[in-house]
Order: C-alpha cells, then sequence, then structure tokens
C-alpha cells in the first residue's frame, strides 16, 4: 500500500476503482488511515496483537512459493528490486522440511516398487 494519496487516475496500471481498501471519497487510503480504521480493529478482534502486516507479507510470499512460484515470479509480486531481498522468503523450517525429505523417500519407494514389479531393479 502507498503512503501517499495521489490525483493520477491510476497507480501501476490500476484504475481507483481497482482498489480493495478506497478512502472515503474512493481515493488511495493512506497507510496511516488503512492502520487505524481497518488493520488495528481486525488484529484486535482476532485477538493477534503482535501480528502485523510484515508477518501477513510473508505468509502470502510462502503461499506462493508453496503452489510453485519461482523466486523470479516472488521478486516481481513483492515489488523487489534486488533479487538477494526475495531469497529471505526461501528459509524454511524443520517441520517442512521433515516433511519434504519423507515425501522424497516416500517417491523413492515407490518408484522402487514400480520397477521390481516391473522386474527392471537396475536403477
Amino acid at each position: 500500500m502507498r503512503s501517499r494519496a495521489s490525483s493520477a487516475d491510476s497507480i501501476d496500471g490500476l484504475d481507483f476503482d481497482d482498489l480493495i481498501f478506497p478512502g472515503d471519497e474512493g481515493e488511495l487510503m493512506h497507510d496511516s488511515t488503512w492502520h487505524s480504521t481497518i488493520w488495528k480493529p481486525t488484529r484486535d478482534a482476532l485477538e493477534l496483537p503482535g501480528f502485523t502486516t510484515r508477518h501477513l507479507r510473508n505468509f502470502g510470499a510462502r503461499q506462493f512459493l508453496e503452489a510453485g512460484a519461482t523466486i523470479e515470479d516472488l521478486r516481481k509480486l513483492l515489488g523487489h528490486q534486488d533479487i538477494e531481498t526475495t531469497a529471505r522468503y526461501l528459509t524454511t523450517d524443520d517441520d517442512r522440511l521433515s516433511s519434504l525429505t519423507e515425501r522424497v523417500g516416500e517417491s523413492r519407494r515407490e518408484s522402487l516398487r514400480r520397477r521390481s514389479v516391473a522386474g527392471d531393479v537396475s536403477r
């Protein structure tokens, strides 16, 4: 979300009619207004006092990665100039790594099972 309202007819190719959270008169909403009228009341109602918009951005980026987005896709989506900034989103946690390792093992076992049934265990 941009921090300054603009009198232009569009932002990055989007018309103001495309805004999810327009201001009272349909204009671009200032960040401070969005935080006080949309973000904080929603966050407080969900009893997530420490949850920030950064957490939301990180969650969204990870969802795109899990759906198969490349690092270049993610760089463009997040508006990063430097791929190194985007690379920060590529970290993993132990549970995810364990799950991926198990899935690779299952896939390998299934492949070996199919080959042994077909009589080809040389690979």
